[in-house]
């Protein structure tokens, strides 16, 4: 599980940096881009960074009470866990909001108000 979970936040975070590089670097890109678009994508790219290392001590043998009880690698957990409560206040109040209610939003719209957010045909009474 640790592995896979690396895997997927390794790739996330060489993707955010691929992205963050191109925001900065591409002029056309840079001439659109707010400074609250920045600062989202690095604050997710820093999260991803942190919960590479700090996912791995909660699984596998390295999540045992003996590695606990010595203090393995428990400085990355609490970074992540600081960081993840970091987002937590902040996300409600920036951009990345956004993305994660995109898809309940989607849902809800479709369901509400027809099929891809088109309202539904009113018949007249008869």
């Amino acid at each position: 599980v640790a592995l896979s979970l690396r895997i997927l936040l390794a790739l996330a975070f060489l993707a955010g940096m691929v992205r963050l590089f191109r925001r900065i670097l591409d002029p056309a890109r840079r001439a659109i881009t707010h400074p609250d678009d920045l600062f989202a994508l690095l604050v997710m790219v820093i999260w991803f960074g942190i919960a590479f290392f700090g996912i791995a001590p909660l699984f596998g043998p390295a999540a045992s009470v003996d590695a606990y009880a010595r203090g393995a690698d428990l400085w990355a957990v609490g970074i992540l866990f600081a960081w993840t409560s970091f987002l937590l206040v902040y996300v409600p109040f920036s951009k990345i909001s956004h993305y994660i209610f995109w898809p309940f939003q989607r849902w809800y719209l479709g369901r509400h108000l027809g099929h891809r957010g088109v309202y539904p045909v009113t018949r007249p009474a008869s």
